[in-house]
């Protein structure tokens, strides 16, 4: 009888270091940084302005444009995680 008391005590004592507690145990979480590729984040060169007319005054806009289209397509794709 003593035998077996003492087998119950050593297990009641053991019981809460095998988790079986029933308290939940924090965890924290794993965060994992990384950073955007360098292409993604290089900067677009701004058009320079080198005409005279208004022809190539129309060219230059449309220069600006595709360089604004080129930093929207970097933005969104580190936004999209590529």
């Amino acid at each position: 009888m003593t035998g077996r008391l003492a087998i119950g005590a050593a297990l009641c004592c053991l019981l809460p270091l095998t988790g079986c507690s029933g308290k939940p145990v924090a965890t924290m979480p794993v965060v994992i940084r990384q950073d955007a590729p360098a292409y993604l984040t290089a900067e677009t060169p701004v058009p320079l302005w080198t005409g005279a007319t208004n022809a190539d005054l129309v060219e230059y806009a449309l220069d600006l444009r595709q360089a604004l289209g080129s930093c929207n397509a970097d933005k969104a794709a580190i936004r999209g995680g590529r």
